[in-house]
């Protein structure tokens, strides 16, 4: 029997991702190309791990249109057809035609439908054997081919660096002459190199020019590959040719001439001394990132490039998941390889991590060892998280060195449990972090005592209507490193917590609160974050109160980071924080807004959206933004809100970013839990005038404010006396609206309209709360990846959690999208929390031209959409990964299936992301209906028209090349900044 087996879609990996069983010798491995005979992206390539040559052939696998099972989850329900593409979808064309060969030659071996089929085939003069095998299907050539091959294609060994000591190697391929005539056949041969030139002369040559085969019967021809002609390093192959009249014998062959390697063995111990079972070993070149999984025995070789590298190691011991089970993390954090050496990857070393709280009934919601190197190229995260850390040890490998650069943390959280097993009302929780710095931590034991602690009295109010709540703590250590993980898990709003904290280290703290409703296919609900509220980092001390989510919800302007009305050279950036909530923390969730900007009463600029950069005349001049913004029915406060400013403004240097005078007026009143005030009372609301921190704004010279009852219709003044106002609420339900205007000493301007800034009602009656099931949710501002191994869940990323400049809402988050055509997008998916940067820990870039993987969306739409945490496995190419946790919670919820339909084993999550397949998985997480146009001339007939066309309905993508945007492109890889733009559409309406 052929086994007939797709090579895998991890193309965009690059080398070395045919994946199993395509790679076994006796399979034929199908790869996939397009209409034009050009190389899916994601097709898998060669070669094998042990340098043997893969795929064997290829197939048409892009848009292939099949029938579509009514049953299915695939395609649009109610379409009878539908396209896909992968190497899946290529297979299939092989196997009809080794059965077509099978039934004209029923006497023919595996072997010789094998080679019939790979021989026959059509090679791609642009792409090599490692790429393609022996080339594209050709079905008729083959059903009339004579003449084969054995083997169907040569593969020698990979000759290991250096290259001093290579020998010629020879293997012999051997023709089969089926028919009844004697061939002869005229042989050449074409190889070409690394960099895609011909190989040099010499490294390949052939024993004979023709050779004769009988009727019936074979003959032999040897191929030498000889790697000492050639002086660069990599992979060489090519094609040998055998023609006759009428007769074409097709053979691919390769070699693997090594670059510069060395061997590195680790020795993995447990904690008795004994070769190491279970472990999870993985290894970082520090220079680039490159990851290297260690697999095999306890004891164990793998050939690396020189360099440094940082070794990060989980070993198991006992049965996982019992409590016999424990779980060891150790890290080497710099590690030089130069030459051929031992690591001792020793369990031993490691002492134990003891943290006890001071409430017996408390128990763990998560904690966590992690692991944090900033490097040149970006920020290693690595973490082992568990529900407990009862039997978790950590240690340092290696030398007794400090790094530069390195930092470790352990933290956890602890809450009361309820009788459902989640910690949905539970009165209190716990909060511990701390850091060593420069060192991996070897062990660490705390008990927690409450008088040692920090309090914090917290309270949520209820703002939307059946909206739950969720609360988010990171620790962090400010200029060296925080604490990335941090749980969460909704709440009934509105509810109290006494949050205790440890202060020991220096840790500070930064909260989030999200205010969460349903979303989602009914069939798939989950809960998402309507608004974001972030504090600053808060170094807790003693007892304190802090109220969350209470309005009103106002203008507010940042306290920390850049400031969001600035002026650098020519160039005004407005980025206006129109929500925040009663103590000014900025926040952020669904809000539609435009703003007009006027030069001396002339319009010079107008934007659809609350961001904009303005080129402007240098000579000073007066300016006044006018800022609309309002939110959708949802939403119970701050419906619509208006601001004006009015300032004047000249140019300043190229170099030098001021804050330019404006300010907001910020209401504070003492609002319930419900964000009610008594109806038929006078009700006291504090008022403050909040300038932009460091601009020239002046002092408070005017101040007025008027409320109304009607949601606008009509006003009427009421005195401002010690920052405060008092408001005579009528005898009936209703809403308070504020308006204020402010004038300063040096003649700056503020007008600002707040419609519905609070409800007031009958306090006997106030409003119900839904008791809908909660969903606790694991929340990490960064892109997670999981192996689970007992008790434990090693997970490794080079996407960092927020820094300690996490930034605010509506301002320019990042230096190098300055004039991109993307920067819009980008700052509002930074507002939106969806995104945070690209090189932690100052998140200062976004890298907009860099290309988007599957994994990065995947985080990027859990984070965006707050999907719950998946307790299944649901792929096998993601153990390890970085994203394996974000891409399991989004199949949990309905909004991907796989890169390999039908089975669906795999997601590909480093593969790079195309339009068209972004334009698929957004249209599936946002359950885009079927599109009634066709709005593009491009993707006619491609696997992903049907989802193009629907996300281009609902405005979710415009185009590739305006302003005629007539195309698409979907096969173009997605870039991050078009990833920002698609994101942005989509989900942040």
């Amino acid at each position: 029997m052929l086994f007939v087996i797709a090579a895998g879609n991890r193309g965009f990996d690059g080398a070395e991702t045919v994946d199993s069983p395509a790679s076994a010798d006796s399979a034929l491995a199908v790869g996939s190309v397009n209409k034009e005979d050009v190389l899916a992206g994601d097709s898998g390539r060669g070669p094998r791990l042990d340098g043997a040559l893969k795929p064997d052939m290829t197939a048409p696998g892009v848009q292939i249109t099949a029938a579509r099972s009514a049953d299915g989850f695939l395609g649009v329900p109610g379409e009878d057809y539908m396209s896909q593409g992968g190497t899946s979808m290529a297979t299939p064309h092989v196997s009809g035609a080794a059965a077509i060969l099978a039934q004209q030659n029923p006497g023919w071996s595996p072997d010789q439908l094998k080679g019939a089929l790979m021989n026959s085939a059509t090679p791609h003069a642009a792409l090599g054997p490692y790429a393609q095998g022996a080339g594209r299907l050709d079905v008729a050539s083959a059903i009339d081919q004579e003449v084969t091959t054995s083997p169907a294609s040569v593969s020698f060994e990979r000759q290991p660096w250096p290259h001093d000591d290579d020998q010629p190697e020879i293997r012999t391929v051997t023709y089969q002459n089926d028919g009844d005539t004697e061939i002869t056949l005229s042989l050449t041969m074409a190889a070409t190199g690394p960099d895609g030139g011909p190989a040099p002369q010499g490294f390949f040559s052939l024993s004979e020019q023709t050779v004769i085969v009988p009727a019936g019967d074979t003959a032999e021809v040897d191929i030498t590959a000889d790697t000492t002609a050639g002086m660069v390093d990599g992979h060489y192959g090519g094609y040998l040719t055998a023609t006759a009249d009428g007769i074409g014998v097709t053979t691919a062959f390769a070699v693997h001439r090594e670059a510069e390697r060395y061997n590195l063995t680790l020795e993995h111990t447990d904690r008795d001394g004994a070769p190491a079972n279970l472990y999870s070993t993985t290894l970082i070149r520090v220079e680039n990132h490159q990851f290297i999984n260690v697999l095999g025995p306890a004891t164990t070789t793998v050939r690396v490039p020189p360099g440094e590298y940082i070794v990060l190691s989980s070993i198991i011991e006992g049965t996982p998941g019992e409590a016999n089970s424990t779980a060891t993390f150790l890290v080497n954090p710099s590690l030089s390889v130069n030459g051929d050496q031992t690591v001792a990857v020793d369990a031993r070393v490691a002492e134990p991590i003891i943290v006890t709280v001071p409430n017996p009934e408390a128990a763990p919601v998560q904690t966590a060892v992690e692991s944090l190197r900033i490097t040149d190229f970006g920020t290693l995260y690595s973490w082992v998280f568990t529900t407990e850390f009862e039997d978790v040890f950590s240690g340092q490998l290696g030398p007794d060195q400090t790094v530069d650069g390195y930092s470790s943390t352990v933290s956890g959280t602890w809450a009361q449990p309820n009788p459902e097993g989640g910690f949905a009302g539970s009165p209190y929780s716990y909060h511990g972090a701390w850091f060593t710095v420069g060192r991996m931590v070897t062990g660490v034991e705390k008990h927690l005592q409450q008088d040692e602690m920090a309090v914090v009295e917290a309270d949520h109010a209820l703002h939307v209507p059946s909206a739950k709540g969720a609360k988010t703590t990171w620790g962090y250590l400010p200029g060296v490193a925080d604490s990335a993980l941090g749980v969460n898990w909704n709440e009934e709003l509105p509810f109290t917590r006494t949050e205790y904290h440890n202060t020991d280290g220096g840790v500070q703290w930064r909260k989030r609160f999200d205010e969460t409703v349903l979303a989602g296919d009914p069939d798939f609900p989950f809960f998402q974050p309507l608004t974001i509220t972030v504090s600053d980092l808060t170094e807790y001390r003693g007892q304190v109160a802090e109220s969350w989510n209470r309005g009103v919800f106002a203008p507010v302007l940042p306290a920390e980071g850049e400031p969001s009305i600035n002026r650098t050279g020519d160039q005004m950036l407005l980025a206006p924080s129109v929500y925040g909530d009663g103590t000014g923390r900025p926040q952020s969730g669904s809000v539609n807004g435009t703003m007009e900007l006027f030069r001396n009463d002339e319009m010079i600029s107008e934007s659809p959206f609350l961001f904009a950069v303005v080129t402007l005349p240098s000579d000073a001049a007066d300016y006044r933004p006018e800022i609309e913004a309002a939110r959708d029915e949802r939403f119970r406060l701050s419906t619509e809100t208006s601001l004006t400013w009015t300032f004047q403004s000249g140019r300043v240097d190229d170099d030098t970013t001021i804050p330019l005078p404006v300010a907001v007026v910020r209401f504070s009143p003492s609002l319930d839990q419900y964000n009610i005030a008594p109806a038929g009372q006078q009700f006291t609301v504090p008022v403050e005038v909040q300038p932009q921190a460091g601009s020239d704004w002046g002092d408070v010279e005017n101040l007025t404010v008027e409320v109304s009852f009607d949601d606008g219709q009509t006003w009427q003044e009421v005195p401002v006396q010690d920052h405060e106002i008092q408001v005579e609420h009528p005898d009936q339900d209703g809403f308070v609206s504020l308006r204020s205007t402010v004038t300063s000493t040096n003649g700056n301007t503020t007008e600002q309209t707040i419609i519905r800034a609070y409800q007031i009602k009958d306090l006997a009656d106030p409003p119900a709360t839904t008791t809908a099931p909660f969903t606790t949710t694991t929340t990490t501002p960064s892109t997670t990846t999981t192996t689970t191994s007992g008790p434990t869940t090693t997970t490794t990323t080079t996407t960092p959690p927020p820094t300690t400049t996490l930034p605010d809402e509506d301002r320019d988050f990042f230096s190098d999208d300055e004039g991109h055509l993307f920067e819009d997008d980008i700052n509002a998916i930074a507002e939106g929390g969806i995104t945070i940067g690209c090189n932690p820990p100052a998140n200062t870039r976004f890298c907009p031209d860099e290309s988007f993987v599957r994994g990065q969306a995947a985080a990027f739409v859990r984070r965006a959409l707050k999907v719950p945490v998946s307790e299944s496995d649901h792929f096998e190419d993601d153990d390890g990964s970085v994203f394996e946790e974000d891409i399991d919670s989004i199949v949990g919820a309905g909004i991907t299936v796989g890169c390999n339909p039908p089975e669906n084993t795999m997601f590909c999550p480093t593969g790079q992301l195309t339009r068209g397949q972004a334009a698929a998985f957004l249209r599936r997480a946002l359950d885009v209906p079927a599109a009634t146009t066709d709005h593009f001339s491009d993707d006619d007939g491609h696997l992903f028209e049907g989802d193009v066309n629907a996300i281009a309905e609902v405005d979710i993508t415009r185009g590739c090349n305006p302003p005629d945007n007539t195309h698409y492109c979907p096969d173009d890889l997605l870039t991050r900044g078009q990833a920002a733009a698609f994101l942005r559409r989509a989900l942040l309406p």
